[in-house]
């Protein structure tokens, strides 16, 4: 058996306080028989956790939960899901998860960039930021990419 924790939290300001807030934190703990499921029990264990912070934040201020998505059992079987893949960038990222970039990649960046001001211009540009320490991992990655692809072979 492989033990997976997972944890959501979520601060929101008060609703009547103007410099308080309110905050929720929900920790999970489940079980994957193999590897092949510890990302299904891993998403929908953080699912659970989301939805938690929601209905706690909403009790807490009076409001209507918002509403979740449908949440499988941790313990379910089966194939694991693939999540969605768009390189679109057209597409928004979504509001949360995506993190912001890594030092890894800052340093394979920074490499590949070489100094060159006006390729450092242009990976922002592409990826709509003012500079390459505010790209996050998935614009990075796909800076990387990129700049491969523009390296004379």
């Amino acid at each position: 058996m492989i033990s997976i924790n997972v944890a959501a939290a979520k601060k929101l300001p008060h609703p009547v306080e103007q410099y308080g807030s309110i905050q929720a934190t929900v920790s999970l703990q489940g079980e994957a028989g193999n590897l092949g499921e510890v990302a299904a029990v891993v998403r929908d264990l953080f699912a659970a956790a989301q939805a938690g912070v929601d209905q706690h934040l909403a009790d807490q201020t009076g409001a209507a939960a918002p509403p979740s998505r449908p949440i499988t059992s941790p313990q379910a079987t089966g194939p694991a899901r693939q999540p969605p893949r768009s390189t679109s960038p057209s597409r928004p990222a979504p509001r949360r998860g995506i993190p912001p970039i890594s030092d890894a990649q800052r340093r394979l960046l920074d490499r590949l960039l070489d100094g060159d001001p006006q390729r450092a211009d242009e990976v922002c540009q592409r990826a709509g930021v003012a500079t390459v320490g505010a790209l996050n991992m998935k614009q990075a990655s796909e800076a990387i990419d990129w700049l491969k692809t523009q390296v004379p072979a």
